[in-house]
């Protein structure tokens, strides 16, 4: 197939005529887009996206002007060139198309086939556009074969989906339509809202195309209502707008809805002569076009007619008619696939529910896992709302970098938060490596606890492990401007209150004396070594008692005496540095 682009030089502008173009076709102005058409449908041929676009648009016309078969025969010409390129919004633009036109001449199992597929594929792609205009055009189907509580269920769902992406053109389709059920519903009232706020929504977007949906809706709704002159006006006004765009499928139904005004013996406009004349254009019209569902329904209006007039052959023959097109449109294979395609459908929105509900409570989970210690996030996941414990024994540090505030002044923001994390991250995978839970960070200070919230008599072991990996990590890091990074640890150990308060912004944290007393270990410590309080030395020496105050190894460790220290908050204490023996 050649890809030569006639009138165009690019692929580009190619797609950009036919972009215009579709403002025709929504414009109603079919002739004039047909014959823009024309370049893109005769050899030589364009590539096959263009190709295949330019003959959906031409299939597009033909189902809006209601010769449903020959849009079916175009699109299938199309879509085998859509496929092959590979364009999801083209493949589901064809099946849409597909949907509606055999809807148009009464095949209603193959139209919901064709929804489906298009169904799948704006899903896939997540088109949420073709999925909600799908979603209102299978309501459709379920609201011509009179199946009124399905279509009112997927127009409800094509306005849920408007809503969510703001399709203003397709919020006006929906609440059209859910107006047409409630006046086959004998609604009247509840009717006229819905057409109203469809009229008033396709003002907003200063569309006139649609009139003639909006006219004829609100013609039968002022029949309903017995506002017989205001019903004449509205199916004359209808009639002209859709003999002018041209659509057949629509005037045929509107010269239906007049013959129906003129039947009516409580109308001023009475007349069996003139309801046989709009009843018959009406049928000869829909069935030229094929328009199945229109030629069915005045079959049995001029059947009733006839019956009335006990015109009895006459009336025989149209029921005849309609009986056998009602049996066409609503056999009970129809019926059946109708069922299963809504059962099918409901369990695949089901299934899709149920994995989006999954994936939430995985990704909620994988989140309380990342911040929170496992057995906490357990707790959290199972629904207690309020997680708090004492714990007799742990050991808490706190790490602060010194100098911290001179050294941001030196350097850009960007280069302090790398240097932060790349240091935190070391730490983080320091205290994961001996059991050790990090609690928080504040600024450029680290706080990490042992023996929470899982008790262990080696807690003391453990945070000097960590404390001691901690020194040797900052080794590796020199800050920007060239100078070395130091830290300051302090170390204690006591009981504590444990736990994560609050509905929002979990946090698993800890309280108490002991968390004061470590923090002021830190701040009264010195760069480049562990400040410990002597109830720590006591817990690591498994309660050696340290009346001598004296230094000691063990175990690779060793304590040296600081001697008594005033420590803010908490008076005179004895405390230790801890180093490597």
């Amino acid at each position: 197939m050649s890809d030569i682009l006639l009138n165009t030089s690019t692929a580009e502008e190619a797609h950009q005529r036919l972009k215009e173009i579709e403002i025709m076709i929504r414009d109603s102005n079919y002739m004039q887009a047909e014959d823009a058409l024309r370049q893109f449908t005769t050899p030589p041929h364009f590539a096959k996206d263009v190709y295949a676009r330019a003959l959906l648009n031409v299939a597009e016309i033909r189902w809006r002007m209601g010769k449903g078969t020959e849009a079916v025969d175009i699109v299938e010409k199309a879509l085998p060139y859509a496929e092959e390129f590979g364009d999801e919004r083209l493949q589901s633009r064809a099946y849409t198309i597909l949907g509606i036109a055999t809807k148009n001449i009464g095949d209603y199992s193959r139209s919901l086939q064709y929804y489906q597929r298009a169904v799948a594929i704006d899903e896939q792609s997540g088109f949420e556009r073709g999925l909600s205009m799908n979603q209102n055009n299978i309501g459709s189907v379920y609201f011509v074969m009179k199946d009124y509580p399905r279509a009112i269920e997927y127009f409800l769902q094509s306005i849920q989906t408007n809503e969510r992406i703001n399709n203003l053109a397709g919020l006006v389709l929906a609440h059209g339509n859910l107006a047409d059920v409630y006046i086959q519903t004998n609604q009247p009232v509840v009717a006229f809202e819905y057409a109203l706020r469809s009229l008033s929504l396709d003002e907003q977007l200063g569309n006139t195309s649609r009139l003639y949906m909006h006219y004829s809706t609100l013609g039968l709704i002022a029949h309903q209502l017995k506002e017989y002159h205001k019903a004449h006006e509205y199916f004359t006004m209808a009639i002209s707008e859709s003999e002018a765009i041209p659509n057949y499928a629509a005037s045929s139904n509107d010269y239906g809805n007049l013959g129906q005004l003129y039947s009516d013996n409580n109308s001023p406009f009475f007349n069996y002569d003139k309801a046989e004349e709009y009843y018959l254009k009406a049928i000869t019209l829909a069935k030229e076009n094929n328009v199945k569902n229109v030629e069915c329904a005045v079959a049995n209006f001029c059947a009733k007619m006839y019956a009335e007039q006990e015109r009895w052959q006459d009336a025989f023959m149209y029921q005849r008619l309609y009986i056998d097109l009602e049996r066409d449109l609503n056999n009970s294979e129809v019926r059946k696939y109708s069922e299963l395609f809504d059962f099918r459908y409901k369990m695949q929105e089901s299934e899709k529910q149920r994995a989006i509900e999954k994936a939430k409570h995985d990704a909620t989970e994988q989140l309380l896992h990342n911040v929170l210690p496992p057995s906490i996030a357990r707790k959290i996941l199972a629904g207690k709302t309020l997680v708090a414990e004492r714990l007799e024994n742990v050991s808490i540090l706190f790490a602060d970098i010194v100098n911290f505030t001179s050294l941001s002044e030196k350097i850009s923001p960007d280069a302090l938060i790398a240097s932060l994390d790349k240091i935190f991250s070391s730490f983080d995978e320091i205290a994961e490596k001996y059991g050790a839970e990090k609690i928080k960070t504040i600024g450029d200070s680290y706080m990490v606890v042992a023996g929470a919230p899982e008790s262990t008599q080696q807690h003391a072991h453990e945070i000097v492990q960590v404390g001691f990996d901690m020194l040797d990590v900052m080794k590796q890091f020199d800050s920007v401007v060239g100078e070395e990074i130091q830290i300051r640890i302090g170390i204690h150990c006591g009981e504590v209150v444990a736990g994560v308060i609050g509905k929002k912004k979990f946090a698993y944290d800890l309280w108490g004396d002991a968390v004061n007393t470590a923090s002021r270990m830190e701040s009264h410590g010195e760069a480049g070594k562990i400040h410990v309080s002597e109830e720590f030395v006591t817990a690591l020496t498994l309660n050696r008692p340290s009346d001598t105050f004296s230094q000691w190894e063990k175990e690779g460790m060793r304590a040296i005496p600081r001697g008594e220290k005033e420590i803010k908050g908490k008076g005179m204490m004895r405390t230790y540095f801890l180093e490597k023996a």
